[in-house]
């Protein structure tokens, strides 16, 4: 295993933990790297071509580079397959860190040894594979970019108010909404993002309520502090007391009706900030990995999301 340990946030998620003992998911990876050849340019030379005249992003420059110095590898195994839940991970290779793309689950190789997968598709997934290497490099670089944050929050608390609202109603009761809005907002500043300024986490977290009382609001973050959140998994489990009409609420449900809603390449978004990040950049780009028609519009009507790539470029 020490020959490729990924970073410890994806090791930590509460989802990984739940897909590996439920699949054997690092068996996978295991056999997927060790039955894979890493492939040259010669395989997918028309798609680079596309991608170096940098009309797809503005990162594909640095994308193209990272490649070409071997900090992305596309990973293609004729013998295994890892899953879409799985794209990419990072990880040590003889002494450097490497994002490793398992490419086969998306693609295949015809008699002429080319690469057979959309442009987009290469690049959305050698993005955010990029993304994810240089959070792993300089955490601390990202977690202190707000404006960052916010927009990330603000596609995580939709996609997971999304979920709930449909199953349970919440609008109907806008203090309610607004409860588990907080929750949600607090869980991903503070456990996801992991935002280095403690005494600023409840403040962004409550930044956009507009009907919840200052007692209740009180009240709530005393029971959130008290009830130790400190995965989805018992996240979803507070959630459930604020209502009699979430009762029946549990993380398995939870995820079924995540899956189905934005597909299962979004599935370790739930508490994985690489994966937030996979999943904006994708709708963004159009790549149709996850489900465009699901997060369209919720992504792209999010104020400030325009300024998206003008803060990552900043960064990364």
């Amino acid at each position: 295993m020490n020959s490729f340990v990924y970073e410890a946030s994806m090791e930590d998620s509460f989802i990984y933990k739940t897909l590996n003992s439920s699949s054997g998911l690092i068996e996978k990876i295991v056999k997927y790297i060790k039955t894979s050849v890493a492939l040259d340019k010669t395989y997918w030379e028309e798609q680079y071509s596309q991608i170096g005249k940098g009309i797809i992003s503005p990162l594909c420059g640095r994308v193209l580079e990272a490649y070409d110095n071997g900090l992305i590898e596309l990973l293609y195994s004729r013998e295994t397959k890892v899953g879409t839940s799985i794209p990419f991970i990072v990880r040590k290779k003889d002494n450097k860190i490497v994002a490793s793309i398992f490419i086969s689950t998306f693609s295949t190789i015809d008699k002429s040894d080319n690469l057979t997968i959309p442009v987009k598709q290469i690049y959305a997934l050698m993005e955010c594979a990029y993304v994810a290497l240089q959070m792993q490099i300089n955490p601390m670089k990202i977690q202190r970019n707000v404006a960052l944050m916010k927009l990330c929050s603000s596609v995580y608390v939709q996609m997971i108010m999304r979920i709930l609202n449909k199953e349970y109603s919440l609008i109907l009761d806008n203090t309610l909404y607004e409860k588990v809005q907080y929750c949600v907002a607090r869980f991903f500043i503070e456990r996801i993002w992991e935002y280095p300024n403690k005494n600023l986490v409840d403040a962004y977290a409550s930044n956009d309520l507009k009907y919840i009382d200052n007692l209740d609001l009180d009240m709530l973050k005393t029971g959130y502090e008290n009830f130790g959140i400190t995965d989805i998994n018992k996240l979803i489990e507070y959630i459930k007391t604020l209502s009699p009409r979430m009762s029946e609420l549990n993380i398995r449900y939870f995820i079924e009706r995540f899956v189905n809603t934005y597909h299962s390449s979004a599935l370790i978004s739930l508490d994985y900030l690489p994966y937030v990040f996979f999943v904006i950049i994708n709708i963004l780009l159009g790549s149709f990995l996850i489900s465009q028609a699901a997060l369209n519009d919720l992504i792209k009507n999010i104020r400030g999301m325009n300024k998206f790539y003008i803060e990552l470029s900043k960064l990364v």
